[in-house]
C-alpha cells in the first residue's frame, strides 16, 4: 500500500498481487476502511440530529423567555440573539451537511473499489481517503435546512410576538 500524501483527500493505491493469500490481505483492509468510512459517516449524520434538536429545544427556550421578559426586556435584543443562534446552527448544519455528502461519496466509491479488487486481484486499485468534490453536492433545500430557514425566519419575526 503506497500513499500519496498525509492529508484527508490524498489517494491510496493498492498494487495488484498474484498470491491469494494477498488479495484477502488487499481485500480486507479494504473492507475495514470501509468500517471506518460508514462509521464516520453515521457519526456525522448523528451529530446532524443533535444539531436540529438542540436547536429547536433553544429556540423554544429564547422564545418563552421573550414571552415572559417582554415588558422588562427590550424585545429587539431577545429576538436578535434568537435569530442569530438559529443563524450560527444553520450554519454548522450546513458544515455537517456538506461533510456527510463527502462521506457518502466516499463510501460509495470504496465500495466500487472493493468491488475491483475481488473480482480483478491483479489490478491495482485507488481511491480518495475523502471525496471533498461531493461536498458541492449537498442541497440547500432539502428537508433540514429548510427547518433552519424557518427557525431563522422564526426569530427574525418573533420582535412582533414579543412586543
Amino acid at each position: 500500500m503506497s500513499s500519496a500524501g498525509s492529508d484527508l483527500g490524498s489517494v491510496l493505491s493498492f498494487l495488484g498481487t498474484a498470491t491469494p493469500a494477498e488479495n484477502d490481505t488487499r481485500a480486507s483492509c479494504l473492507t475495514a476502511i470501509l468500517g471506518a468510512v460508514v462509521s464516520k459517516e453515521n457519526h456525522v449524520d448523528d451529530l446532524r440530529q443533535r444539531d436540529v434538536a438542540v436547536a429547536l429545544v433553544v429556540f423554544a427556550g429564547l422564545f418563552g423567555f421573550g414571552l415572559k421578559t417582554s415588558q422588562e426586556l427590550n424585545p429587539a435584543w431577545t429576538s436578535m440573539a434568537l435569530t442569530l443562534l438559529m443563524l450560527v446552527f444553520c450554519m454548522l448544519d450546513r458544515r455537517l451537511h456538506r461533510s456527510s455528502h463527502g462521506w457518502r461519496r466516499t463510501r460509495f466509491a470504496l465500495m466500487g473499489r472493493l468491488a475491483d479488487a475481488v473480482n480483478a486481484p491483479r489490478q491495482e486499485v485507488s481511491f480518495l481517503r475523502y471525496d471533498a468534490a461531493a461536498e458541492m453536492g449537498a442541497e440547500w433545500w432539502s428537508v433540514q435546512p429548510m427547518i433552519y430557514y424557518a427557525l431563522i425566519l422564526g426569530g427574525a419575526l418573533s420582535y412582533f410576538v414579543f412586543r
